[in-house]
């Protein structure tokens, strides 16, 4: 990195690899912010999607347009001129600002995690610990301990400095022991999420067994009379997911399956790369510029994933943004359904299973 008259030079970059790298940025920004504001503004227009869920949701949407409309803007600058010009006090505010919303960012999913995982494996416990009372205090103690995260460097009297394989500013520590504690915190709660997460789909798909086990039991003519076994499974229900019963669960049970596993890898791309780096940052690991592009790339992708993860597949938010902009929902999955019979009306007609007559007036 060369320090200039006005700030630091990224390293060279050919001319086809600045102009990607703005575009991408500058459409993540404007996706980010579109999307997230959708959310925001469903959940103000409809009461009813104002449940406990849907306020982490809000939260994070709340997160990542701050993070759009600050730290965005600033890479766009950077990528796009070449260079860090901002001077030594705007590099600080990056740096900081970076690492609040990062934290605030992280604890967020986390939390929209616990509550999917208490609500599927632990209802009552759910109901216990997440009232609309206590997840206020809960997103209070996120924003708050973000904070005190992001500023303990400064207080530590650290100083930021741009680092232009990343083309971002950072912190660099005089004392590495704010930096390994940020590390580590960041590390455990992106763990901690990563395993929510899959304890949610594994007992999905068991309890998806032990509901086909029970109703291949159910049918067959050999095991008409109750049995013990079947008897427990009809009690029992182990882990049912929601409360409407065993036939409807059956049904649910995939779409909660593809979801989880959705969001689990999708994250799991956006944050991996970024807590590795960060890892090898503390060793002095020398990575090269790419890897570490498209680790700022993947943070930058996850303002524009997030919306559609944690809102946008919420059937009813999603009918709602629909219907603020006048499109009926009703409408649209008619003309669907109206397409797939055609296309079976079609499909049956060429193999045969009926013919259709020429409707009309005979010619004279």
């Amino acid at each position: 990195m060369e320090k200039t008259a006005g700030g630091f030079d990224l390293p060279y970059r050919s001319p086809g690899t600045a102009a990607l790298e703005s575009i991408i940025v500058v459409l993540f920004t404007i996706l980010s912010i579109l999307e997230n504001t959708l959310i925001i503004a469903a959940f103000f227009h409809l009461k009813s999607l104002r449940t406990i869920p849907n306020i982490l949701v809000v939260n994070l949407s709340i997160v990542d347009v701050l993070s759009a409309i600050t730290t965005h803007p600033l890479l766009a600058s950077v990528l796009i001129q070449g260079a860090w010009c901002l001077g030594q006090e705007a590099c600080k505010y990056q740096a900081i600002l970076n690492s609040f919303l990062f934290t605030t960012k992280t604890l967020s999913v986390t939390f929209i995690t616990l509550n999917r995982y208490l609500i599927i494996v632990r209802y009552k416990k759910y109901t216990n610990m997440f009232t609309k009372r206590s997840t206020r205090l809960f997103l209070v103690a996120i924003w708050i301990s973000s904070c005190l995260l992001a500023l303990s460097p400064i207080m530590e009297q650290d100083e930021a400095t741009f680092h232009a394989k990343e083309s971002l500013c950072v912190i660099s520590s005089k004392n590495s022991a704010s930096s390994v504690v940020m590390v580590v915190f960041e590390n455990i709660f992106f763990l901690a999420t990563i395993y929510l997460n899959y304890a949610i789909l594994s007992l999905v798909r068991l309890h998806r067994k032990q509901v086909f086990s029970f109703f291949d039991k159910k049918t067959s003519p050999s095991t008409s009379r109750v049995t013990p076994a079947s008897a427990a499974l009809t009690s029992c229900r182990p882990y049912a997911i929601g409360t409407r019963g065993t036939i409807a669960n059956r049904n649910e049970e995939p779409h909660i399956a593809r979801k989880v596993f959705t969001v689990t890898t999708l994250y799991t791309i956006c944050w991996l790369p970024q807590g590795i780096l960060k890892i090898a940052s503390l060793t002095n690991n020398n990575m090269s510029r790419e890897i570490w592009m498209t680790s700022t790339f993947c943070m930058q992708l996850s303002s524009v994933l997030n919306p559609i993860l944690y809102g946008l597949l919420n059937r009813k938010l999603r009918k709602t943004i629909f219907g603020m902009f006048k499109i009926k929902a009703k409408m649209l999955i008619h003309v669907a359904a109206t397409e797939v019979s055609t296309r079976r009306l079609q499909m049956r007609s060429f193999k045969g299973a009926f013919t259709v007559s020429r409707v009309g007036a005979q010619a004279p």
